[in-house]
């Protein structure tokens, strides 16, 4: 094996571990306000915190096991609680309003393990602004910033990051964005783009459409006519699968648990990359694991889906969304495709990048599985 293959290598792998990492760190260090106010002057909503965060505050991690389990959590819901409706202070109409706590539940939002609690907050209609206020607590704001996402009567919405340079702001309904329906394409967009697992999904099955079988395995693919129509069957069917079942999953038919979705998410991940390890597998031969597991995809873009603040625009939200899916994975598509193309008749496609980098996908994908079914 030559020096420039093996550099190729470290580098791929290297480049791999480090944008995992990064987009994990990002995602983990993460919290969620999330209100709905309503004409009669009630608002409703929910407070989302990673068990991360908990852990360093509460000290929850009671057998020492360096993880938190939903058993560990539950005696201490008081204590969470009290953290919660005090990380941040809320004032409504220029009234301090402190929030009520309802159901608390443990989850996953994507890798992550968060506690969600319902929360609600009265105040007197209308109600004209809402002050949300992350400077008074004691914990590290750099580290855990507060994703503000708040929806109006009138159908407008307001994001903002809470942060350490950003750590209270007022939001006036009067200056609510109306979202519209390009605003929904950006969202679908930018969830494929953060959703590395579906990525590596995809980038796997695609590996080696710009490969042929021979007699003596594989060799690269003649002419990029014939690379297109292997790339456009494993990507439609992926697509039909995953918009079918967003589309039931969104609309309440089918409900699947979001540990089970994830947990086959990774795995369907893992068996795309293995499965580029037979010698014999070329083209789109992964067009029926793209089906079938695209189905399960379907399940994981309905989670994140209720993070998009859809208001009485669901219909457009919907397709708004799944439109921004496609773009975001047609982005991924044009831009690997090519390069596989380029390089398919190179040693370091041919053994790094269909060996090396499928059992990189699959061993990332078989922690992420671990992690998941252990949550």
């Amino acid at each position: 094996m030559s020096k420039t293959l093996i550099r190729s290598l470290l580098c791929f792998f290297v480049a791999s571990v480090l944008i995992i990492l990064v987009v994990s760190k990002a995602a983990a260090s993460q919290a969620y306000i999330e209100l709905d106010v309503k004409k009669s002057g009630h608002i409703g909503g929910q407070l989302r915190v990673s068990v991360t965060e908990l852990q360093g505050v509460l000290n929850l991690d009671t057998d020492r096991n360096n993880q938190v389990s939903w058993k560990e959590l539950y005696p201490h819901r008081a204590d969470i609680e009290a953290y919660l409706i005090t990380a941040c202070s809320f004032s409504v109409n220029d009234l301090a309003a402190i929030p009520r706590v309802g159901e608390i539940a443990y989850g996953l939002q994507g890798d992550i393990p968060q506690v969600a609690a319902a929360v609600t907050l009265n105040g007197q209609p209308p109600i004209l602004d809402i002050t949300i206020d992350c400077s008074l607590s004691d914990f590290n704001l750099a580290k855990n910033p507060r994703r503000v996402n708040i929806h109006w009567p009138s159908g407008g919405s307001h994001q903002a990051l809470l942060n350490a340079p950003l750590p209270r702001e007022n939001f006036e309904e009067s200056s609510a964005h109306q979202d519209n329906f390009f605003d929904f394409i950006i969202s679908g967009v930018w969830h494929i783009w953060i959703g590395y697992d579906h990525i590596l999904f995809l980038i796997a099955l695609l590996i080696p459409v710009v490969l042929q079988r021979s007699a003596s395995g594989r060799e690269p693919v003649k002419g990029f006519g014939k690379t297109l129509l292997r790339v456009a069957v494993i990507v439609s069917a992926f697509t039909i699968a995953h918009s079918i079942t967003l589309s039931l999953a969104v609309v309440g038919i089918v409900q699947l648990p979001p540990k089970l979705v994830e947990s086959v998410i990774a795995a369907s991940v893992a068996l795309a990359a293995l499965n580029n390890l037979r010698p014999s597998v070329a083209g789109a031969q992964g067009v029926w694991i793209a089906l079938l597991f695209g189905l399960l995809h379907g399940f994981g873009f309905a989670n994140v889906f209720h993070d998009v603040d859809a208001g009485d625009n669901f219909l457009s939200a919907l397709v708004g969304f799944n439109i921004g899916v496609e773009l975001g994975q047609f982005a991924i598509v044009a831009i690997f495709v090519p390069l596989a193309y380029l390089l398919r008749r190179t040693r370091f496609y041919r053994l790094g990048v269909v060996y090396g980098g499928s059992s990189l996908v699959a061993l990332c994908a078989c922690v992420w599985l671990v992690q998941r079914v252990n949550s």
